[in-house]
């Protein structure tokens, strides 16, 4: 079953809703700009990079202004809400957007755009600036597990965890949790290999760092929604993730069930 992209959220009250929902839009442009800055200011090699037809010519000036590149790696139609892939087009139009790569040089940029085309994860998540093992890790589950979302895999690979009635239940850091990403929630852009991993909690925190000096408040609220109690489910195509403010479904993939019972450490 392959469904198209799509995010629904159900708040527990009114007034759950009133608190929390600008709270997910500044997070969304937070993590956007962190993302951008963290290629800027040198932190890391590469960026991926959405040009949207509309905005080419503001897009393309800031990226020049600051001193980096942009090349193109693939055209995709648009779509709303959260997407496990692109969907490729040949013609360029407004409902369409050019995915790609931003660095300090057009090599660096090539390095990316080669591993991509050719589904080298590895050198695209090291280029990317994330922990090999990690990169390793995210590999194997994509490739040969077929795990398009490997929130499930990453508990299993987690120290701690314990199995319960088919749920999977785990403490991590909250630097790495990444099942409120399709909502706009997370810190780090990328899955770790353990929800424990000393690697990525050091890139987790240099990230969170930069979140606090653009927008403190927001990034406080960002850890503390990332820090509370959560489940998170895989089932017939759909993702369902029960938070203590809101019930969030999203498009997933078709695989056995899989669950999680999140706590942070």
């Amino acid at each position: 079953m392959n469904l198209k992209p799509f995010v629904k959220i159900a708040w527990n009250s009114n007034k759950e809703r009133r608190q929390w929902r600008e709270v997910i839009q500044k997070a969304g442009q937070l993590s956007f700009q962190v993302e951008y800055e963290t290629v800027k200011r040198g932190l890391r090699q590469v960026n991926v990079y959405h040009i949207d037809p509309q905005c080419f010519d503001e897009q393309i000036e800031k990226v020049v202004e600051d001193g980096l590149v942009f090349l193109p790696i693939l055209r995709s139609r648009k779509y709303s809400g959260f997407s496990h892939q692109h969907y490729p087009v040949e013609k360029l139009d407004i409902n369409c957007f050019v995915y790609g790569a931003i660095a300090h040089d057009l090599e660096t940029a090539k390095k990316f755009r080669e591993a991509s085309r050719n589904g080298d994860h590895i050198t695209q998540g090291m280029l990317l600036g994330y922990p090999k093992c990690c990169c390793e890790f995210f590999q194997n589950a994509w490739i040969k597990q077929k795990a398009l979302d490997p929130c499930y895999e990453t508990g299993l690979n987690t120290e701690g965890y314990n199995v319960n009635k088919g749920v999977v239940h785990i403490e991590g850091n909250p630097l790495l949790n990444q099942m409120l990403r399709y909502f706009g929630l997370r810190i780090t852009p990328f899955f770790p290999c353990s929800f424990k991993c000393p690697e990525a909690i050091k890139i987790g925190e240099q990230w969170f760092d930069l979140m606090n000096k653009l927008d403190s408040n927001t990034a406080e609220t960002i850890k503390s929604l990332l820090k509370a109690p959560l489940t998170w489910s895989l089932h017939k195509s759909i993702i369902e993730v029960t938070t203590p403010h809101f019930r969030g479904i999203v498009n997933g993939y078709d695989c056995e069930r899989k669950e999680l019972e999140w706590n942070a450490s």
